[in-house]
């Protein structure tokens, strides 16, 4: 065993390019997989083996494993990870047939399920299975890319499991995987149950359930964005105070908008300023309901507080090219007001558009916000002229595909 540690340990990965020279590599390690993903001294030059191979090799090599067992170790469960990863790729990037069946292993009965689900090693594998039975990539909380799954409906036969879980969560991680199993699947039935069994203003201002119910607000339905609601009526303020629980209460009132006069009543807005979270989501729920008297005194205190400038200009301090993501959002909610109620946004946002601002994610978010506001077609082909020497550079950034369907409406067919 020492020998093949020793080899394995010494491996130079740097010159290999082809995977098929990865063979003799295999052939050396053939019996001794087990200990070299177990071993910290091999588990990672082991990982680097497994992202220069190609798939049959992978899949081979999953196969002499114990996926069960390794999943549920922290040097086993990040191994495995990386070949989830090398698997979603070879299946939706490279197009390729791949056999599941071992690593799938890991949710094939109820109780095998369950049991990686609650593990804390094991529930960081299980986000990754999600990943490739729906067929998105969830980075940061974000869908990144999406493809047509390759288990379609796998995971809603997986709801009764889950929802038979959610009373004995306690750890963060079990959290977190949940959070992932709602991105690869949305069930309101489940958004509800977790928030009715821990959901408390106590769990939103502790830091390790913070940040889970500021995702699920802004996935939930109705129902229970009401139970929310009623249960921090008379705590409005405390909770903007607080360094965890501020993020929650911003997310209520932006997604359950239509309570947007209460939160304005209820806040003292003289404890906040133009770059607090709650000033900002208080302005975009207040312009989603057209609450045009309150929204009026949020932006002329906050945002119009030098009148002989625009709305851009005292958000976004005049910069060139220094578009503050933040008030992307609250801004494209103005502009889908009607002229006399959007601060004329519209026009300054045509007025200093620039080309550094498609570089940014705001300028982007911000460039699409007004295609969909309620500026004049005419004025949206006057300024299609004006931007459409940048259309290369649009194309160009990650995303930019429903700008683009957007812009080319009001293009013209002759230029």
């Amino acid at each position: 065993m020492q020998s093949v540690l020793e080899y394995v340990k010494n491996i130079d990965l740097e010159t290999v390019t082809d995977p098929e020279v990865l063979n003799n590599v295999y052939q050396e390690i053939n019996g001794f997989e087990k200990e070299l993903v177990s071993n910290s001294q091999t588990t990672y030059q082991m990982e680097s083996i497994v992202k220069k191979s190609n798939v049959q090799q992978v899949t081979d090599l999953l196969k002499k494993l114990d996926v069960d067992s390794l999943s549920k170790k922290k040097l086993g469960s990040r191994f495995i990870e990386v070949i989830c990863d090398v698997v979603f790729k070879a299946i939706y990037i490279k197009k390729l047939q791949v056999d599941t069946v071992t690593l799938f292993s890991l949710l094939n009965t109820k109780d095998a399920f369950q049991k990686n689900f609650l593990n804390t090693n094991a529930t960081h594998v299980i986000r990754k299975l999600f990943q490739i039975a729906c067929g998105k990539k969830i980075v940061e909380g974000r869908i990144e890319q999406r493809f047509d799954p390759l288990m379609p409906g796998h995971l809603e036969k997986l709801k009764d499991a889950v929802l038979e879980l959610i009373p004995s969560m306690t750890k963060e991680d079990s959290f977190v995987t949940l959070l992932m199993y709602l991105h690869c699947y949305r069930s309101q039935t489940v958004i509800y149950e977790v928030s009715k069994h821990h959901f408390s203003l106590e769990s939103i201002c502790n830091p390790n359930t913070s940040y889970f119910f500021e995702k699920i607000v802004q996935a939930a339905n109705k129902k229970t964005l009401k139970m929310f609601f009623d249960a921090v009526a008379g705590n409005e303020m405390n909770l903007c105070r607080d360094k965890y629980g501020n993020y929650f209460i911003g997310e209520l009132i932006l997604h359950y908008s239509k309570k947007a006069d209460h939160f304005f009543l209820k806040l003292q807005r003289n404890e906040f300023d133009k770059n607090s979270n709650i000033t900002m989501k208080l302005a975009q729920a207040l312009a989603k309901q057209k609450s045009y008297t309150n929204l009026d005194q949020v932006v002329n205190t906050f945002y119009l507080e030098n009148k002989s400038d625009d709305i851009l200009f005292n958000t976004f301090g005049g910069v060139e090219g220094n578009f503050k993501q933040k008030y992307a959002p609250m801004l494209c909610e103005l502009m889908k007001l009607p002229d006399g109620h959007n601060y004329s946004v519209n026009s300054a946002f045509k007025t200093r558009f620039c080309a550094s601002w498609i570089r940014s994610k705001g300028g982007m978010e911000m460039l699409k916000g007004y295609y969909e506001g309620t500026d004049c077609n005419k004025s949206k082909k006057e300024f299609t002229r004006k931007i459409q020497k940048y259309l290369p550079d649009i194309m160009d950034r990650k995303g930019s595909e429903s700008v683009i369907k957007l812009i080319m409406r009001y293009k013209s067919r002759s230029e």
